[in-house]
């Protein structure tokens, strides 16, 4: 069964997660935390993300996170794919970083924000690291102590709880190391998980929910605007170029990674080209025009459940638009 959007929204608070698949720690050196942190600061502002709270584990990490924007999917996208990259570089290795999607958890902040970011700065105290959060070095537990000078990590809201206090903080966390692991309830609505209430989860989904009907509206609207306004080759150039093929010669195989090239050829022309289905499938060497509009469909499901193919629509998506604006 196939995994559906994130449920996102503006003004969504997130705890956010992931693990490092089984063959290598996720963090093995200094550099390797700094440079996740650094994407992490880095790429926030561009995507409408304010980091509340982290703490960077070596086998996982844990993000507290308020999008102003609704968007998560891109953002993680974009500091997962960028470290992997650059980790893999580092020490030489190949394949997989993660063990799989990240998770996130919608979290009521009006009743367990206080306590997500506790769990999170309490993640190597209970692990056995450290005796104390504060002792850990790669938490966001110095910009709780000192905000001043971590102004990129948004305390704010959660110091608010405690009249501002720093001090106050600290205690709170301390407090929780005696209490043993934090139990934040989770519950489940629609087969999506939140921190919280029937209420709020109820609540939260139906904002989500809107936002989705808002925006498949405005993408219908967008696509009917762009249909016809670039020639099919250039959109054929254009997926061709993404996946360094030189032609249509070269994906006329059936192994899964010309089988994918093709149908998302197939979604391309169909959704922003004026050829009809029979014409497409003649390009494309399909036998029935039918197997068009199917291999279109199949593309945007494994878009839900498929982070390669995801990217790889986003990006063209991206490059077709910008070029009927440039024309």
């Amino acid at each position: 069964m196939g995994r559906g959007p994130r449920v996102s929204y503006p003004g969504a608070y997130l705890h956010v997660m992931n693990h490092a698949t089984h063959t290598m720690p996720l963090f093995q050196r200094n550099e390797d935390y700094s440079l996740f942190i650094k994407y992490l600061r880095d790429k926030s502002p561009v995507y409408g993300i304010k980091p509340i709270a982290y703490c960077l584990m070596p086998n996982h990490y844990h993000l507290l996170l308020l999008t102003t924007s609704g968007e998560i999917s891109r953002f993680m996208q974009t500091i997962e794919s960028s470290y992997a990259r650059m980790r893999n570089k580092k020490a030489g290795t190949k394949g997989p970083v993660y063990q799989g999607r990240f998770i996130s958890i919608i979290v009521d902040e009006h009743s367990y924000l206080l306590e997500v970011s506790r769990y999170i700065h309490l993640n190597p105290v209970r692990a056995g690291i450290v005796k104390f959060p504060e002792e850990y070095r790669w938490s966001s537990i110095k910009a709780y102590l000192y905000p001043s000078k971590y102004r990129w990590i948004f305390t704010e809201e959660v110091l608010s709880y405690l009249r501002g206090s720093p001090i106050r903080y600290l205690k709170f966390l301390h407090e929780g190391i005696d209490k043993g692991k934090a139990k934040v309830p989770i519950v489940e609505f629609s087969g999506y998980r939140f921190y919280g209430g029937k209420s709020f989860a109820r609540r939260a989904f139906s904002k989500f929910e809107r936002r989705n009907k808002e925006a498949e509206s405005g993408e219908r609207k967008y696509r009917r605007l762009l249909k016809g306004k670039i020639r099919y080759n250039i959109v054929i150039d254009i997926v061709l170029e993404y996946f360094g093929k030189g032609g249509l010669e070269e994906i006329d195989k059936r192994d899964y990674k010309s089988t994918n090239i093709r149908e998302i050829l197939a979604y391309f022309l169909y959704r922003y080209t004026l050829l009809t289905t029979s014409e497409i499938s003649e390009i494309l060497g399909y036998a029935h025009r039918s197997a068009i509009t199917l291999a279109s469909k199949r593309i945007q499901a494994k878009m839900r459940n498929d982070d390669t193919i995801r990217k790889a629509v986003l990006t063209i998506t991206d490059t077709i638009t910008g070029r009927v604006v440039n024309l």
